[in-house]
């Protein structure tokens, strides 16, 4: 996974916390002008690593490299980088203007060059009209827009987000998802941020790192993470993946088959897998009322499925599913539903045989490959 000629490299990075270990050999190697994503559950060492690029939190061992300069010797305010916190951190006696203007004040830049970027600032994050407003007079949104302008107003070489979206309500949350999108593009600064809103990850990121218990377990673009989970936890972790234990592997050619509760599957994926293996399969990928697909054999995996349950949630539906392989969850957009669900009633699942992925039950399996 490491590569040795990243902008911001990470290296073997441990954090121990006496007999507790909150990062457990991490290695990263993020290109200029990359957006990656710490993604992970509460715990899992994500926010330590951010912590420890910041330099608020000091490595028990290992090296944190940017363009080719050491930082973990380096204090905070020497490593010349720009973070956003969870709570913002605006002074409130001081004006939006103000509040970007301080770091620049802090550096000596002179006043004249001071306003000037200031104006850029505020008009690149669509400020510069509350630009005499103080923080209280401001809505979360638009705190948020305040505390980046702030760090974007001194053109840090890298940008760190501490989950900087998650005080904010849903509809907001994804607005700002998707400006914050653009601006990375627009400024082409690299970003670093933390989350464990997967929905953020995904939009967002040009790459993911999904953490677990202080380790990398997989990482790589969003689409690829999506559609090709590496073990159980990052498959369930994202998207909520119907995970189902395999007893047995055998490969056929260019595909593979998989013995699931007595019922032999074709699958993808690579059935020379180190240790345990499950089939991974998106609630999506499944469809329910077809009754002509080619089955078990061909293009599709089909069979007979019990509704255990309904959930309609507007434009698609969530079914839960009793099959020969064991509980299943099914989503689909409720106007593709050929046939009215009800508990109890009996219908057809089938899903494409490129959609149920082999993963590893193992999450250190393919760890820091």
């Amino acid at each position: 996974m490491t590569v040795s000629t990243g902008f911001l490299e990470i290296r073997n990075l441990v954090k121990r916390y006496g007999s507790a270990v909150a990062v457990d050999g991490a290695s990263l190697s993020i290109a200029k002008g990359d957006f990656l994503t710490l993604l992970g559950p509460s715990g899992s060492g994500k926010t330590t690593i951010l912590m420890a690029i910041a330099g608020f939190v000091k490595p028990t061992t290992g090296e944190i490299v940017l363009s080719g300069r050491d930082l973990v010797p380096l204090e905070p305010e020497e490593r010349d980088l720009g973070i956003v916190f969870q709570g913002y951190a605006l002074f409130p006696h001081m004006t939006v203007a103000q509040n970007v203007a301080f770091p620049l004040e802090l550096r000596k830049w002179k006043p004249d060059a001071i306003a000037r970027r200031v104006e850029e600032t505020l008009a690149m994050v669509d400020l510069a009209r509350l630009a005499d407003r103080r923080p209280a007079q401001l809505s979360g949104g638009q705190q948020q827009r305040v505390a980046l302008a702030r760090c974007l107003s001194y053109q840090p070489d890298l940008l760190l987000l501490d989950e900087p979206l998650s005080a904010l309500d849903r509809q907001l949350r994804a607005r700002l998802q998707d400006e914050l999108k653009s601006l990375h593009q627009k400024v082409g600064v690299t970003v670093v941020n933390v989350t464990h809103d997967q929905d953020e990850a995904l939009s967002m990121s040009t790459h993911i790192a999904v953490i677990n218990g202080g380790r990398i377990v997989q990482y790589g673009t969003p689409d690829d993470i999506y559609e090709n989970p590496a073990t159980r936890f990052v498959a369930r972790f994202i998207g909520r993946s119907n995970v189902v234990a395999i007893e047995r592997l055998e490969a056929k050619g260019d595909t593979a088959s998989a013995l699931i509760a007595g019922k032999w599957l074709p699958v993808t994926g690579n059935p020379a897998i180190t240790g345990k293996a499950a089939l991974s399969l998106r609630p999506e990928m499944i469809e329910i009322g077809a009754t002509d697909k080619d089955g078990a054999t061909g293009r599709h995996v089909a069979m007979d499925a019990h509704i255990e349950n309904c959930v309609y949630h507007g434009g698609t539906t969530a079914l839960d599913l009793r099959t020969a392989i064991g509980p299943l969850r099914a989503e689909m957009p409720t106007s593709r539903l050929g046939i009215k669900p009800t508990p109890g009633s009996v219908v057809r699942a089938s899903w494409p045989v490129h959609a149920g992925r082999i993963v590893s039950e193992d999450d250190t399996a393919l760890d820091q490959q």
